[in-house]
């Protein structure tokens, strides 16, 4: 579940990184247990539309949910380019 964002990528010297996104996603898996996860979705943009957006926030949920439904282990931090869900921050 998208528990925040998108929201554009804080930078370190006070600003933002042109064209990163981040999301928040909350996650829980039977059998996993029963606590629930958190993880980061760092989203690669190059001026799309909002409706674009909404649509990789979309496509990293079902990232999300595809791991999941294989029993892999999540890592805490992904970033979505394009099709690629790669675990990690962006490079």
């Amino acid at each position: 579940m998208l528990f925040s964002g998108p929201d554009p990528r804080s930078s370190a010297s006070s600003g933002f990184y042109p064209g990163q996104l981040v999301c928040h996603f909350v996650y829980a898996h039977d059998r996993m247990g029963p606590q629930e996860d958190f993880l980061l979705v760092f989203i690669l943009h190059a001026k799309k539309s909002r409706r674009d957006v909404l649509r990789q926030v979309e496509n990293a949920a079902d990232k999300i949910a595809e791991l999941l439904q294989v029993g892999e282990k999540l890592q805490s931090i992904y970033t979505l380019d394009d099709a690629q869900f790669l675990p990690g921050f962006p490079k």
